[in-house]
């Protein structure tokens, strides 16, 4: 699938403005790397299900796990999982080195026991397994457009909002990973300044159908952008050292 042909299966799903930072995610990581993945796979913070129906994958992923009873309810009713798990991350009750594919996409950023939480994922990954994920990463609320006029403190609302704990500089989320004995083989930064005051003015539960010329030039140029200035996120796949 093209990026193109991904962006209008995005259009005829609904995406709506509020899920902006989803629509990049998916257009960071799906030909990427969904074509990279190895099975068996575990979908960590699956939520109800949406990222892993929106990846458009010809399987069915391994294991889901969320904290949320209600959403994994809704996970279930979309059968896109062999299996699904109620469980904190630090305690998943799983085999070591069961999984040689974990995704975690912005789930990190929102834990309070974020240490725990990545020596679980790395308890559960095979020896040559590969994470997955994506977070924002510090500096991102500076790029939305009404900080230009109500300073930090917007920022640190936001943040608030959308229960942000863990933001951090790429340097902090490298040294975290090689703490646990882990290290980021890739990464990829998406969500440039400009996308970012666009998610920020069309934060509304509106529909982005009619939005896809400017949608699709963001996007065609946020990698450039992202060089250019500052990213508000990362894409990253980890190893095992």
């Amino acid at each position: 699938m093209t990026d193109q042909e991904f962006m209008r299966y995005l259009y005829d799903k609904r995406i709506k403005t509020h899920q902006f930072v989803r629509f990049y995610q998916l257009l960071a990581t799906t030909n990427y790397a969904t074509s990279r993945m190895r099975r068996p796979v575990c979908d960590i913070g699956c939520g109800d299900g949406e990222f892993a129906r929106l990846l458009n994958l010809n399987f069915k992923v391994d294991l889901g796990v969320d904290v949320s009873e209600r959403s994994l309810r809704r996970a279930r009713r979309r059968r896109l999982y062999k299996s699904l798990l109620k469980s904190e991350i630090g305690d998943l009750g799983l085999l070591d080195k069961t999984f040689n594919t974990v995704i975690c996409n912005s789930v990190l950023e929102h834990l309070d026991d974020l240490n725990g939480a990545v020596d679980g994922i790395r308890r559960i990954m095979s020896r040559n397994g590969v994470l997955m994920g994506t977070v924002p990463i510090k500096g991102w609320d500076r790029n939305l457009i009404f900080t230009k006029f109500h300073g930090p403190r917007y920022g640190r609302l936001i943040n608030k909002l959308y229960g942000h704990k863990n933001v951090m500089s790429i340097q902090r989320w490298r040294g975290l990973f090689l703490k646990h004995g882990m290290r980021i083989v890739t990464i990829k930064k998406y969500v440039s300044q400009y996308a970012n005051i666009f998610a920020d003015v069309l934060f509304t539960e509106r529909w982005v159908s009619g939005l896809e010329s400017i949608l699709y030039q963001l996007y065609l140029n946020d990698e450039r952008l992202c060089k250019a200035g500052n990213a508000g996120a990362i894409y990253f796949e980890v190893a095992k050292r």
